[in-house]
């Protein structure tokens, strides 16, 4: 992000959004592959692959923005997340397929309480994520290594979008 831009907090919270949902993508993509063999292999590919991507794209988005103003602009992070997490999560599983919205969101059920989960996992990793860079300087160190723009992380979210959708037609 350039200063100008990175100044703006719709800027800046479309970059943290298109960021979650080139995350949430790759790891539905990922969990795709475990799951067609076995459900309990899914889950722990998801128990794997979502803390890990949360980490790395908390890290990448607070690599976008001056270490001095981190304690604040994690908020905004973990809110885009959050936020576009649960967006995803009513058009493609509520919306396409036709799950229950109380089911889905509240915990009354199974699913309901993994969701829950999950949300509370986004604001507990992308916390801590935000701690351990700023103690130990991991941005620093693989600063060479979040070199993505904007269109890009757009581009690949949509392609693992794609994969997805189509694993979830494929096989579900």
């Amino acid at each position: 992000m350039d200063s100008e831009a990175s100044s703006s907090v719709y800027y800046r919270i479309q970059y943290y959004t298109a960021v979650e949902f080139l995350v949430y993508w790759l790891t539905g993509a990922l969990v795709w592959i475990p799951w067609f063999f076995s459900e309990t292999l899914g889950i722990i590919g998801m128990l794997v692959f979502t803390p890990l991507f949360i980490f790395l794209g908390t890290l990448y988005s607070l690599n976008q923005t001056p270490q001095r103003s981190w304690r604040k602009e994690i908020w905004v992070i973990i809110g885009s997340f959050v936020v576009t997490c649960v967006i995803i999560d009513l058009l493609f599983w509520v919306g396409w397929r036709g799950k229950d919205i109380f089911e889905w969101f509240l915990p009354i059920s199974s699913v309901g309480v993994g969701n829950v989960i999950g949300y509370l996992e986004m604001f507990i990793v992308g916390y801590l994520s935000m701690v351990l860079a700023s103690r130990f300087s991991i941005i620093k160190r693989i600063q060479a290594k979040l070199v993505f723009g904007f269109r890009s992380i757009i581009i690949s979210g949509v392609i693992l979008f794609l994969f997805s959708f189509v694993s979830a037609i494929l096989f579900w």
